[in-house]
């Protein structure tokens, strides 16, 4: 298996041509993939591409994604080479292939790792042109399909129950920076349209600084307000000594979550290895609503509300979920 991340241009069929080579006697398939930067859009033309990346922390999470990918479907093997900075209209972004012994296992390994580069890759795409720069996200479509995928390697430990209602909460989103604003944000967004796209209510948004005092006084207002079932807080969990999330939530819970930070660190070592250690992820229940608090990174929310938030707070999650125990939180 190899994966690249690079700044260089490559020739797909190059490429392509020295993975086939390469397969061995039971090999009965290769199939592959190439995506290339469009020279015009919806909006007009496209002047060039520009891929940012997370140096070090990228090249590990698209090794994890394709060490998944393949073992999941038993390939024999699979190459993934992904651009990153400036790139040209109509030069080739990403390959993908995979060798196989058929071509089901070889298909579908190509199709569920561009979904997975496409949303939980950790790349920012943006895109400039006749009308001026503009970021692309991933659309609804995307994210759909990369979720098809982890339910069927989910669906013993995260079941859901179709037989059973919806129930949509209402959460209130908390971004804890002292350099972020609205304009440069993501983590609380990222969240925010996650948990829109799950069908819940995205009831309140604010960024307030590192500050002991001013994230206690942003949650007290949530947890006093009727409107607000669960607030998501990201930012301020490292190890720095700036860092005092954890510090201003734990004196407002009534009862701490312990599994939350046991499961969140099993699933982030996955993720970042031993990166894990500097998180001090946390969560707890609080007059009756839960309090999560997560990293500040985009790929730290991804994983904690991909991974565990979002299937707790479905209300049709087996064996448990959250939601169901809400109306007994207050019980004396």
């Amino acid at each position: 298996m190899r994966t690249v991340i690079t700044s260089a241009a490559f020739s797909p069929n190059a490429e392509l041509a020295s993975f086939s080579d390469n397969r061995g006697g039971e090999a009965g398939a290769v199939a592959s993939f190439v995506g290339y930067c469009r020279a015009a859009a919806h909006n007009g033309s496209v002047d060039s591409l520009e891929l940012q990346h997370y140096p070090g922390f990228t090249e590990a999470e698209v090794q994890r994604l394709a060490q998944r990918v393949s073992e999941r479907h038993a390939l024999q093997d699979l190459l993934v080479i992904h651009r990153v900075g400036l790139i040209e209209p109509r030069a080739p972004i990403v390959l993908v292939a995979a060798m196989s012994a058929h071509r089901a296992a070889a298909f579908a390994a190509v199709a569920e790792m561009m979904d997975y580069l496409k949303t939980e890759a950790p790349f920012w795409k943006r895109e400039f042109g006749a009308s001026g720069a503009r970021w692309i996200e991933p659309t609804d479509a995307d994210y759909d399909r990369s979720k098809e995928h982890e339910m069927s390697v989910n669906e013993q430990t995260c079941r859901i129950d179709e037989t059973l209602p919806f129930k949509p909460v209402r959460i209130a989103i908390l971004t804890v920076s002292d350099t972020r604003d609205e304009e440069s944000d993501t983590s609380g967004p990222l969240l925010a349209e996650r948990a829109r796209r799950e069908g819940h209510v995205v009831a309140a948004h604010a960024i307030v600084r590192d500050d002991i005092g001013a994230i206690q006084a942003q949650v007290r207002d949530w947890i006093a307000d009727s409107s607000v079932d669960v607030v998501l807080a990201t930012g301020g969990t490292g190890l720095t000594g700036r860092d005092v999330t954890p510090e201003a939530l734990r004196p407002l819970f009534d009862k701490e979550i312990e599994g939350f930070a046991v499961v969140w660190h099993m699933l982030s070592y996955q993720s970042v290895g031993l990166s894990t250690l500097q998180s001090r992820a946390c969560a707890g229940v609080t007059r009756g609503k839960f309090i999560f608090a997560l990293p500040g990174s985009n790929g730290a929310c991804k994983d904690g509300w991909d991974k565990i938030i979002r299937w707790q707070l479905d209300s049709r999650h087996r064996p448990c979920n959250l939601v169901e125990i809400m109306p007994r939180l207050m019980e004396r």
